[in-house]
């Protein structure tokens, strides 16, 4: 039985995951994802290689030894400039800093790489036109697996959906290069799908992490997306709702249909099956970071022991502002199903809800309630690199 290594890059955390079809998850390891503190705060691509590194040699020797693919599912909207050679240039803004919108005409959200590359026209158009192509953090990484320079720059589809300059037709938006100032960049990434090989592991690479040297590479996806994949999610009409520093909630439609539907908003490519998806967002763990840091950083296990013992009454003030934003949360997350649905004319097929809070049961009960009872729940913390690990088994056709 094939073993299949699938990495994710998540805002907080990089891990590495040995996954096959009959098993599951085998092994696993992780570290802080490093961010250079700043304004704003910015991603040190050679510090996430480093961290990666380590990651992945922490993984048990014997398993490594037979890993037949990788792939990589990452955090999206970032994007990576690239010199001749593949390396970064440098440091580039996270995918959460937020910046006064340089023109008018922007997408409706400012966290897409549309603004990041409008931000650095506007700082820096000089870093823009040294950069020979450009990439997202997770095909950057895969790249670097396979020892591609910038002329064997990529992007997967899941990725690009969240540039701002894709087309709906999945092709690069001459227009929206232009208006952000992407266009300045010497080459575009070729557009490819999740899944897709894109090489074999480099030979220095493949002594570096102690894998085998015939190693697979394929192509990756948006961390959301690759986590709905492991999910089981699959089919037009799914939803799923992804957990984490942010909360990603998804509608899946047939691609064919996006360019029918009207005012999609966020709309794109999903990681398998052909299929396209309808996307809404809101602040998730980041919302509660910082209400935890408001109350002097207490431990989420011990406001939920809290809030489940019936003698805890009245509750404290960080346990009532915590289970009170918790179902604000909720309402918000099921009103905005409801504006996914809406907008595609697709009744919800299934809901199924995935990330680390899910392993509460309180967290649970309040998502369920807030939903009418018609949720699943995905227990598992490592969906995205689960997700990244399946695209690595895919002998695959292109699916568009």
């Amino acid at each position: 039985m094939s073993v299949l290594l699938g990495l994710d890059i998540g805002s907080t955390r990089s891990k590495a995951i040995l996954w096959n079809e009959r098993e599951g998850i085998i092994a696993r390891a992780s570290a802080p994802t490093p961010v250079l503190r700043g304004e704003p705060d910015r991603r040190d691509h050679d510090a996430v290689w480093s961290v990666l590194t380590a990651v992945v040699r922490q993984l048990p020797a014997p398993l490594r030894d037979e890993v037949r693919g990788v792939a990589v599912a990452s955090v999206g909207e970032e994007i990576v400039l690239l010199r001749p050679d593949g390396t970064s240039i440098g440091p580039t803004p996270c995918w959460y800093t937020l910046a006064p919108r340089q023109v008018p005409e922007g997408p409706d959200t400012a966290i897409l790489s549309w603004q990041l590359f409008a931000d650095m026209r506007a700082a820096e158009p000089s870093l823009l036109r040294s950069a020979a192509s450009f990439t997202d953090l997770g095909s950057w990484v895969t790249m670097r697996i396979a020892g591609l320079s910038a002329s064997g720059s990529f992007l997967d589809r899941s990725h690009a959906s969240r540039t701002g300059v894709l087309s709906v037709d999945g092709e690069w938006d001459a227009g929206a290069l232009a208006a952000c100032g992407a266009d300045l960049v010497a080459a575009l990434p070729r557009l490819v799908e999740s899944g897709d090989p894109i090489g074999a592991v480099a030979p220095a690479i493949a002594a570096a992490w102690g894998i085998p040297v015939d190693v697979r590479v394929h192509a990756g996806g948006h961390d959301h997306f690759c986590g709905a994949f492991a999910a089981g999610v699959g089919q037009a009409g799914d939803v799923f709702v992804s957990v984490g520093t942010s909360e990603s909630i998804a509608q899946l439609v047939d691609r064919h249909r996006l360019a029918d539907i009207r005012e999609p908003g966020e709309h794109g490519f999903f990681v398998h099956g052909g299929l396209g998806y309808l996307h809404r967002s809101q602040p998730s763990g980041r919302a509660i970071a910082a209400l935890l840091e408001a109350h002097g950083s207490p431990r989420i296990e011990d406001l939920y022991a809290e809030i489940a013992d019936p003698d805890a009454v009245p509750l404290s003030a960080a346990a009532s502002a915590f289970d009170t934003e918790l179902r604000r949360q909720a309402h918000d997350s099921a009103r905005l199903i409801d504006t996914l649905t809406s907008t595609s004319g697709m009744p919800a097929r299934r809901i199924v809800i995935g990330g680390v809070p899910a392993d509460s049961p309180h967290w649970r009960a309040v998502r369920s309630e807030a939903l009418g009872g018609e949720a699943e729940f995905v227990r598992e913390p490592e969906l995205a690199g689960m997700g990244a690990a399946m695209l690595a088994a895919t002998k695959r056709e292109d699916r568009r």
